[in-house]
């Protein structure tokens, strides 16, 4: 086995997801890359009440933490509330997200990202003005969106484009523990660089952590199908 699964217990998992839709919101000029804003926000829950245990979630946070030694705002555990990780998302260029996550088909703007308190949903995130430049979402199904209006798919990731975030990278489904840890290390080592992030360059590097997972594990897709990147 590898691991536990990233998405909230008892939950489904549907096999794809319809693209990405909604239109585009403007947002306040970006802050220079040279002030206080520029920092990493980690968000690190390795347990969460009630949810089965991610042990690769430390994994990820001492990775970033070493990557961003002066740069970065951790909040995990009981730290990591709703009303928390939502006011620091707004103060931060760049944020990790290592933790449950879950989607509900039916009433996508329910779904989100499950804290140490409860859901932050996608309501939550799109009442807020957001200038990030990059967001990982290593959490499960932050990219599915609804059955009922599929050309207009609400999904955490896109939620987050509308908010202002730049650039997002989210999963279709369920995503096994092990597997976001290796692709968190696989894309931060080659966007991070001096303690400071190049989020331009996320695309690439995701591309190139999908190709390491596919060349070890070429017969188990569910390990690296799941990640995709939405932005220019």
């Amino acid at each position: 086995a590898d691991g536990g699964l990233v998405g909230a217990a008892g939950a489904a998992d549907p096999g794809g997801a319809p693209g990405p839709g909604g239109g585009q919101r403007t947002t306040p000029p970006r802050p220079d890359s040279t002030d206080g804003y520029s920092q990493l926000l980690i968000v690190a829950l390795r347990h969460t009440p009630g949810q089965p245990e991610l042990p690769s979630v430390d994994r990820e946070r001492d990775l970033l933490v070493r990557l961003f030694p002066s740069r970065h705002t951790l909040r995990e555990g009981p730290a990591a509330t709703r009303h928390a990780v939502r006011h620091e998302l707004t103060r931060h260029a760049w944020a990790h997200l290592s933790c449950h996550g879950n989607q509900y088909p039916d009433d996508p703007s329910r779904g989100g990202l499950l804290l140490y308190d409860g859901m932050l949903t996608v309501v939550d995130l799109t009442a807020d003005d957001h200038q990030g430049e990059f967001v990982f979402l290593s959490a499960c199904k932050t990219a599915i969106g609804g059955v009922r209006v599929l050309d207009e798919a609400i999904t955490l990731a896109t939620a987050l484009q509308h908010a202002g975030w730049r650039h997002v990278i989210a999963t279709l489904w369920s995503v096994w523990d092990i597997a976001a840890a290796e692709v968190t290390e696989e894309v931060y080592t080659r966007l991070a660089n001096a303690g400071e992030l190049h989020p331009q360059h996320a695309a690439e590097a995701l591309h190139h952590a999908i190709r390491r997972l596919r060349k070890g594990a070429p017969h188990r897709p569910s390990r690296w199908v799941p990640f995709l990147h939405h932005g220019p």
